[in-house]
């Protein structure tokens, strides 16, 4: 069996947040060296000495630029954006056409003046026209009927879904970066298409008129 690793994509805007000395400093977290850690080893102040805390003190030194944070389920998620101890979110699959209960997570790390990036804005494929399945999940034959009739919505818009679902992120003012994985390099051409491509304000009315998809997701 052979397997298509994505790489990510992501369209950007910029992100501003107080430094250590309380002026606006860029956070750009791409141009930083990462190290993945286990956030659920302790947030600030909970473990001395665990992941997070070392984080914070690398941080303070001025060694790393922002501390991040990435993960599915939104009960949890909230609470590490509460912490105060991460200066940017990443969330997936549950801020698109389809799902859209990390609206209020959105908007706490918003307040929290973190940077906000979206990924999996077609939701694993199935909102780009591949596959069945839902954030990893096969879905329920009432999804698709779903997606298809906002399919057909977009083609009486003259709007291909493809370009529905990732505008649908690009929209919101809260998000600062929009991320995609890609499998080729001609689809970052593709991506760049759909992008430019100007969705009038009237189609949101009416695609919000088809009613709550029904999501695969469950948390």
């Amino acid at each position: 069996m052979s397997h298509r690793a994505n790489a990510p994509f992501s369209f950007n805007r910029p992100v501003s947040r107080p430094s250590q000395v309380g002026q606006p400093a860029p956070v750009e977290a791409e141009r930083h060296p990462h190290r993945e850690v286990d956030a659920c080893d302790g947030l600030a102040g909970e473990v001395p000495g665990g992941a997070v805390q070392g984080l914070i003190e690398l941080r303070e030194q001025g060694l790393i630029g922002a501390i991040g944070i990435a993960a599915g389920e939104i009960k949890l998620m909230t609470r590490y954006v509460t912490s105060g101890a991460f200066d940017v979110l990443l969330t997936h699959n549950r801020y698109t056409l389809i799902d859209r209960r990390a609206e209020e997570l959105i908007a706490e790390a918003a307040a929290h003046g973190m940077g906000i990036f979206n990924a999996a804005p077609f939701g694993g494929g199935l909102l780009a026209g591949d596959g069945t399945r839902y954030a990893y999940c096969e879905a329920s034959p009432e999804l698709p009927a779903w997606v298809d009739r906002a399919r057909e919505l977009c083609h009486s818009w003259s709007i291909e879904l493809p370009t529905t679902a990732l505008h649908f992120s690009l929209r919101c003012p809260l998000i600062h970066s929009t991320v995609v994985g890609v499998s080729r390099p001609e689809r970052i051409a593709q991506l760049e298409k759909l992008r430019l491509t100007t969705i009038p304000d009237d189609f949101w009315p009416a695609l919000q008129a088809l009613g709550t998809p029904p999501s695969t997701i469950d948390d």
